[in-house]
């Protein structure tokens, strides 16, 4: 509010399908608020590259932050995008155009989990090499000399190239399992979903445990489940479009997704 000189009040009440704390609730809320609230209802159009721009202001620049850009964007666009993060502070968005079955076949091999595990992002960024937001933002990981592993953003560039291909086969024979994925129940989870089947996994969320997403044979699914007993699957999909209001109410208020 202080951002766009609002005056007034403002109330959001949020619905969610998954646990809020730590998974990017932040985000939604700085977009309900800003779209909602002041551009919507102010009668002004904005971009998703405005919404971005704003949300990341207040979240790194104003509320001191130790965070990335990736929610934010990812949040405001939507799709499936090749989002790259220049050391200039520029951040480019290119939407990663297939075929509809190559979309579909990559939506179907992915399983998530929820592990319970909660911690402050912040906390954990903070404490990160590099001081977390700086290398998150920018994306240029140096090549790990010791184990000869290629940074996060080579293997972006070449799974995109993947799925601009239509060649989501090649997506199976580039993913491996991380090695040192964290301590204690994660690695345990993680080895038990690959003894099930899966090729490779991800941690998401800053280091601390909060989901366990896995890609691997369809068929495969429920047997990973298996082998994670007691953890929460959480049936998901991609999502075509970024945060949007679809509804406008009479006495002036949003619904907003």
């Amino acid at each position: 509010m202080k951002l766009l000189r609002l005056k007034g009040g403002l109330e959001i009440t949020s619905i969610a399908d998954i646990p809020s704390r730590g998974t990017g609730w932040v985000v939604q809320f700085l977009y309900g608020g800003l779209a909602a609230r002041a551009h919507a209802s102010s009668g002004r159009y904005a971009s998703a590259e405005r919404l971005a721009q704003e949300a990341c202001e207040i979240e790194i620049e104003r509320c001191k932050e130790p965070i990335g850009k990736q929610d934010q964007y990812a949040a405001a666009y939507g799709g499936l995008n090749f989002i790259q993060f220049h050391p200039d502070d520029l951040v480019s968005v290119d939407p990663i155009v297939c075929r509809r079955e190559t979309l579909q076949r990559l939506q179907d091999n992915i399983v998530v989990f929820y592990t319970g595990i909660s911690r402050n992002a912040s906390d954990i960024l903070k404490h990160s090499s590099g001081g977390g937001r700086g290398a998150r933002q920018t994306g240029h990981a140096q090549e790990d000399g010791a184990t000869g592993a290629r940074p996060s953003h080579r293997i972006a560039e070449e799974q995109s190239g993947c799925l601009r291909r239509d060649h989501p086969r090649q997506l199976e024979t580039q993913a491996r399992p991380e090695r040192g994925i964290s301590t204690g129940p994660i690695d345990r989870w993680y080895a038990a979903a690959r003894r099930a089947g899966a090729i490779g996994g991800k941690l998401l969320g800053a280091g601390s445990g909060r989901f366990l997403m896995f890609y691997g044979p369809r068929d495969r699914h429920d047997a990973i489940a298996r082998g994670l007993k007691g953890l929460r699957r959480a049936d998901l999909g991609f999502e075509p479009q970024g945060s949007k209001i679809i509804s406008c109410m009479t006495n002036g208020s949003f619904l907003f997704e």
